[in-house]
């Protein structure tokens, strides 16, 4: 096993771990991976699916993190989980789960189930959220399309912590998200 698949099933006890009710386990989804701990573990260890938030949290140690697009909020889940001692935010535009089948669930759904004490939500834009020169660790994963993501990454940039060490990570950074992709790259060339 490697240190970050360690760290990361070491933040999660079985016995505290929210178990998805039988109704809403999509086969092949979010709601599959993480339905159970044992789901958990084998998305953890065959598919490497929690190493970008579980090894920033190792290098960074942040003691604010924001998620700008939260939708259920498993990358919330795992940011508190990772973090305990940090403070968690999530921020995102709609009240609800905007994909599948489960309109009614909440945004922050997964968080809420498995009662996180280091997290809020803020129902809102997410390039209108304000934290100038506080956030340790951001994660954009909201809306994937321009100026969308532009707002986002300045918004990230300007909330950055000016006094210590900053991470701003993009969700769905390939060719085939191009307005991710070229935004990333336009950002990090200035």
């Amino acid at each position: 096993m490697k240190p970050w698949q360690e760290y990361a099933l070491s933040c999660f006890k079985k016995e505290e771990f929210y178990e998805f009710p039988d109704f809403i386990k999509e086969k092949g989804t979010d709601f599959e991976r993480y339905s159970s701990y044992e789901r958990f573990v084998w998305d953890t260890l065959e598919r490497c699916g929690c190493i970008s938030a579980t090894t920033l949290s190792m290098i960074f140690k942040p003691k604010i993190v924001v998620e700008m697009g939260v939708n259920l909020g498993w990358t919330s889940l795992l940011l508190c989980r990772l973090n305990p001692t940090a403070w968690v935010i999530g921020v995102d535009i709609s009240g609800r789960f905007q994909n599948g089948n489960f309109p009614y669930l909440p945004t922050g759904y997964v968080p809420l189930m498995n009662n996180v004490q280091n997290y809020s939500l803020h129902i809102m834009n997410s390039w209108d959220f304000e934290m100038p020169g506080q956030v340790d660790l951001c994660f954009i994963d909201a809306d994937h399309f321009l100026p969308a993501v532009e707002k986002d990454t300045w918004t990230a940039w300007e909330n950055r912590n000016k006094e210590g060490d900053w991470c701003i990570a993009w969700d769905d950074y390939h060719i085939n998200n191009p307005d991710v992709f070229n935004t990333v790259n336009k950002f990090v060339a200035r």
